[in-house]
């Protein structure tokens, strides 16, 4: 469900996934070559309170990235991996999209 403070939201899928637009370049607000920080609320993390669409975002699965190319950090905790057959982990609080590391500078 959108919620009324304009992050965007996506899922778990989406978050790992260099194709998904918030893993582009164009999508971080700084035009620097690393990015800017970018904010989401992931939709169907075990944390975040679907009911919620107004200003508590204690209730939301926040996550950030500091730059582009950097992981999607909750909190400290279990980092992200994907199960065999793509099986997204809804429980993670650490999530490396999944770009080809070996390109990056």
């Amino acid at each position: 469900m959108a919620n009324t403070l304009g992050i965007t939201e996506v899922t778990m899928a989406q978050l790992v996934l260099v194709a998904t637009t918030i893993n582009t370049r164009a999508a971080r607000p700084d035009a620097l070559s690393t990015g800017g920080p970018l904010v989401v609320r992931v939709s169907n993390h075990a944390d975040n309170d679907a009911a919620e669409v107004s200003t508590d975002t204690d209730k939301m699965a926040i996550f950030s990235s500091k730059a582009y190319g950097h992981p999607w950090v909750k909190d400290t905790g279990l980092v992200h991996k994907v199960a065999s057959g793509g099986t997204v982990d809804l429980t993670a609080t650490v999530v490396f999209p999944d770009y080809d590391y070996s390109t990056f500078e």
